[in-house]
């Protein structure tokens, strides 16, 4: 059996607190009738759904952190998103590693639910403000690093 499925793999927004019940909306395409969402396996409250778009509240989660996202279709499809929507912030890597005491490094941190306002993420070290020139997420790093959009 085939699904004539195409989902785009990001939600929007990507992360939130994690008391939940925010907006969130997943976009793709020929998206079945009765959707069921998880977030990390818990039930979201599905708001508004059409064949392009799907709108829910995120339940609320104990941990922080990076889940997956699954949608499930009444026609038996199923839309898995990996990671795809973060409880939180949460650093998984800071590269370089190291760096000149007295500061002006540049450095990259990787994670997940910086939110995309730089104005509104603050980085330290040790009692020392960091400046944030940019927050990226992984959409628009996609061709940089060869992979496919959906």
């Amino acid at each position: 059996m085939a699904f004539a499925c195409r989902f785009r793999l990001a939600l929007t927004p990507s992360s939130g607190p994690n008391t939940g019940g925010s907006a969130v909306t997943l976009s793709g395409q020929n998206l079945g009738s009765n959707p069921v969402l998880h977030f990390a396996g818990q039930a979201a409250t599905i708001t508004s759904n059409s064949a392009a778009q799907l709108q829910a509240n995120f339940p609320s989660s104990t941990a922080s952190g990076a889940v997956n996202v699954t949608a499930y279709f009444s026609n038996g499809a199923i839309a898995l998103a990996p990671d795809a929507f973060s409880y939180g912030a949460q650093i998984l890597e800071i590269l370089p590693n190291a760096g000149n005491g007295a500061g002006g490094d540049a450095i990259a941190i990787y994670g997940y639910g910086f939110g995309e306002d730089a104005s509104k993420v603050a980085v330290k070290f040790g009692s020392a403000g960091a400046t944030i020139q940019k927050v990226e997420d992984v959409q628009s790093l996609i061709a940089s690093l060869g992979l496919d959009a959906t």
